[in-house]
């Protein structure tokens, strides 16, 4: 069989960290693999390098594909979409409907997915990389995609990296499992998926409880009603995204909102934050503050804090893990006011809250997308605010920070005075304090 892909004894080091270390592994003609691991093992940076998108330090590394011959879907690729011009017309085997003409960053994390899968397959790549192409995908979505990756395989060859199982096709039959950065097993699926050393990485054990530590910043008394809305529309063009939506959030409540790909559900929380100008002029109250009567935004996010992919994109400085999580105490992009000593150790409890304290000095660039999102959702915790708002929070985290952070959420839920707002496509990943559904 010829070798399309071959690893001999590669390492690769970024900011001064090995991150991967004598990697060998060969990819032969019509050989179709999934590649598993936890945050931060290494996945990403493999198959970046595949194509040269990071240099290797030392060993041999070869490809038979040219790059413009290689489809590549992952989230970090959002930022150059965010760049592109605000309609982008394509079409493709997947029957995703043309997306309407509308600024891109309102479009919803799932249709944002499908836009990258429509780009990657509009190449006829000879071989496709999808790193995590399931998630922010709807359930319908998710079926669709299945399928669309079956008909590939027949013509195309196929890596795929997920965290979930359940996700992995039946036609992909070989799994190479990365851990700390070195190969940790390769080789047929079942024989892979049963050894008892691999299903050992991937057990969770329960941390959160005695151990967590959540600060009562907030001093604004709780109001009856958090928020209110009454015959909200938003409409871009003659799309209408929300229509007519009347719902209530009380005191105590802690809700979720689901629904399928594009029907609003981020609109939705941009109105309760006010990133989306349609908030204004309509029944809109937060806080017991109606909207547009005299409020600033930053008077209504001080009593808020948010993860959602978006938030993550809008750090792209040279700064540290530590520093990102101190900035949600500020409601910014960075730290650029002198911060308090205990700030800054309120900032580390809520990473070792997460297992986050090995991260603090590292560069958050440089971080995998798993360990990115923890970061950001510690950001969210450090002023213990009114109302927590996570829109899909578990996007890209392996199976044990999956469950630690419905630990989490659900301790925060049931222990604090924080109200949450939860964003899933997952029915079956739902914090148990979440007793409210709101479907879209």
């Amino acid at each position: 069989m010829k070798k399309v892909i071959v690893f001999q004894d590669v390492f690769i080091r970024l900011q001064g960290k090995e991150v991967l270390k004598s990697i060998n592994w060969t990819v032969t003609d019509g050989q179709n693999w999934t590649i598993l691991g936890l945050n931060g093992a290494g996945k990403s940076t493999l198959v970046k390098s595949i194509f040269d998108y990071i240099p290797i330090r030392s060993g041999c590394k070869s490809c038979i594909y040219r790059t413009h011959e290689i489809g590549y879907v992952a989230f970090d690729l959002e930022k150059k979409i965010h760049s592109s011009p605000p309609f982008l017309n394509i079409a493709n085997d997947l029957q995703f409907k043309k997306l309407p003409r509308q600024p891109i960053s309102s479009l919803s994390s799932g249709e944002m997915k499908k836009l990258l899968i429509a780009r990657a397959l509009a190449k006829k790549p000879k071989l496709l990389i999808l790193d995590e192409p399931f998630e922010g995908l709807d359930e319908s979505a998710r079926v669709k995609l299945t399928h669309e990756i079956t008909k590939l395989l027949k013509k195309t060859q196929l890596i795929l990296i997920t965290h979930r199982f359940d996700e992995i096709p039946k036609e992909i039959s070989r799994i190479l499992v990365l851990h700390k950065g070195k190969v940790f097993a390769k080789g047929f699926r079942e024989s892979v998926l049963n050894q008892k050393k691999v299903k050992k990485i991937f057990s969770h054990e329960e941390s959160i409880g005695k151990n967590i530590v959540v600060h009562k910043t907030s001093k604004k008394k709780i109001p009856d009603t958090l928020i209110q809305m009454k015959n909200v529309t938003v409409r871009y063009g003659k799309k209408i995204v929300l229509n007519k939506v009347n719902w209530m959030m009380k005191r105590g409540d802690n809700w979720a909102i689901v629904g399928p790909n594009g029907v609003g559900k981020t609109t939705l929380l941009k109105l309760i934050t006010g990133d989306n100008l349609q908030a204004y002029g309509q029944d809109i109250k937060i806080f017991g503050m109606q909207k547009g009567s005299g409020e600033s935004m930053w008077e209504i996010k001080k009593y808020i804090s948010e993860v959602s992919g978006d938030l993550q994109l809008r750090y792209q400085k040279n700064i540290s893990a530590l520093e990102v999580t101190i900035s949600g105490f500020f409601d910014s992009i960075g730290v650029y006011r002198q911060t308090s000593k205990d700030q800054i150790n309120i900032a580390k409890k809520c990473m070792k809250n997460l297992g986050l304290e090995k991260l603090a000095d590292r560069n958050f660039m440089h971080l995998s997308q798993g360990q990115l999102r923890m970061v950001i959702i510690a950001r969210a915790m450090v002023k213990s605010p009114l109302l927590l708002i996570l829109d899909e929070p578990t996007h890209g985290l392996d199976v044990k920070n999956r469950k630690k952070v419905f630990e989490l959420v659900d301790w925060i839920g049931k222990n604090t005075h924080t109200h949450i707002l939860y964003v899933t496509h997952h029915k079956n990943e739902m914090p148990i304090c979440v007793e409210k559904i709101l479907y879209l």
